[in-house]
């Protein structure tokens, strides 16, 4: 498939922006969104040579352009799916054939594909706002990040309309949560593998039984989704930091870790409120760390990393988290400057069964030893596997061998040393 550029269209992120800032504008004219897909256009591409390929997709660039709201409001979500803001009196069938034609005529053995349309009718919505907004904006993230090859007539046979309604109802109630700040926090020990000493622990979302039926990572993820979640990070802060006065005052206290998803720390407005936050409570520096998670790529990491520093200086340790699960990890590590680093669970379940799994976890402590940063193992179960991790150089462990998340645990140094615990059941390790 040659690149998305090659079509002249918007990309996924800059369509979102300008689809949700004229949902957000209450005056003029709505329009509807529709999205269309193409079955088999990879087989028509690998049919074309890049000359053809690029041809094609210009010429269905600048069909879809002429038919969008302002000339200027599609974009190529996927390889084999766009998306069109178009006037409500457009049929997006006639779009559907025109390609249909525009494939067929360009593909040598003049096969073509099939073209498959839903369309969302914003204006029938009865949604407003940035509620609207953002539900309309998750629906297209929906059709966006299908996996590629999924067959596109399941991705685009959804009732789209009924689904924009459920994500407006579900943002208002993660909108809800955050404001009202009615979620737990559980908080579970990190251990020196040397001694079993606490170092400090890391605090936990924890779902309340009459909230919504929401388990933890589905809540963080929809929250990263909908734009919310600056929001539920400065709400956790603010929770934890609240939890820690008293024991910080006090003087005798642990560090307690909180999780910071990647798309906060890359916010420049939430570092600027998370550490007006910090200012105005200073009784709790040096009693908080934060993490940062895994869950969504950091766009522009020097941006992230000049974030970090200034909370370093501001005298807060930062950790960064799932450290080897995804593509980024060692790109994060050279251009990050961090204290800690958490090594991803599965690298430690996975050396525990395997030599070569084992290697590439000593050479990823050695690697963290070399650069003055200490090393985090979680998911630990088993006295071996304690074992595995002190020969790999791995300094503290987090695991249901130590200590069970407690949302009644007191996060001070008065808290009695974590008892050995056995796994009951399922339980997420974090958030």
């Amino acid at each position: 498939m040659p690149p998305a550029v090659a079509s002249g269209l918007l990309a996924m992120e800059s369509f979102t922006e300008s689809v949700k800032a004229q949902l957000e504008n209450g005056d003029g004219e709505k329009g509807e969104l529709s999205y269309i897909g193409h079955s088999r256009i990879r087989d028509v591409f690998a049919r074309l040579d890049e000359e053809g390929q690029e041809g094609l997709l210009r010429r269905l660039g600048i069909l879809l352009k002429s038919y969008s709201q302002g000339g200027d409001a599609a974009a190529q979500l996927a390889g084999d799916r766009f998306g069109l803001l178009h006037d409500p009196n457009l049929d997006p069938k006639t779009v559907a054939g025109q390609i249909t034609e525009f494939v067929r005529h360009a593909d040598p053995k003049g096969v073509g594909v099939a073209v498959k349309t839903n369309t969302v009718g914003v204006e029938s919505l009865d949604l407003k706002g940035e509620d609207a907004a953002q539900a309309v904006v998750y629906s297209i993230q929906r059709v966006a990040q299908a996996a590629p090859g999924t067959d596109i007539s399941k991705v685009l046979s959804s009732d789209l309309q009924e689904q924009v309604h459920k994500a407006a109802d579900k943002i208002a109630v993660v909108k809800s949560v955050i404001a009202s700040k009615e979620f737990d926090v559980a908080y579970q020990a990190i251990v020196s593998l040397e001694d079993r000493a606490p170092h400090h622990y890391e605090a936990l979302l924890r779902m309340q039984e009459n909230g919504p039926k929401m388990r933890q990572f589905e809540f963080v993820c929809f929250a990263e989704e909908v734009g919310q979640i600056t929001e539920f990070d400065l709400a956790m802060c603010e929770k934890v930091i609240n939890r820690m006065i008293p024991a910080a005052e006090r003087g005798d206290v642990l560090p307690v870790a909180v999780n910071i998803s990647r798309r906060s720390i890359d916010s420049e407005a939430f570092i600027e409120k998370l550490r007006a936050l910090l200012a105005d409570n200073e009784s709790v520096k040096g009693s908080i760390m934060f993490e940062i998670t895994e869950t969504a790529r950091i766009s522009n990491l020097d941006r992230a990393n000049a974030a970090i520093q200034a909370l370093r200086e501001d005298g807060f340790h930062v950790c960064l988290d799932d450290f080897g699960a995804g593509e980024s990890a060692f790109e994060y590590l050279r251009e990050l400057e961090v204290d800690y680093v958490k090594i991803d669970g599965k690298y430690v379940k996975d050396a525990t069964n395997s030599e070569k799994d084992r290697a590439f976890l000593k050479a990823m402590s050695g690697l963290c030893n070399d650069l003055d940063i200490a090393t985090i193992a979680e998911f630990i179960e088993t006295e071996e596997t304690v074992t595995l991790l002190k020969d790999c150089g791995v300094a503290y462990g987090q695991g249901y061998l130590f200590h069970e998340p407690d949302v009644a645990a007191d996060p001070s140094g008065d808290i009695n040393k974590p008892q050995n615990l056995k796994r009951k059941g399922e339980v997420e390790s974090w958030r």
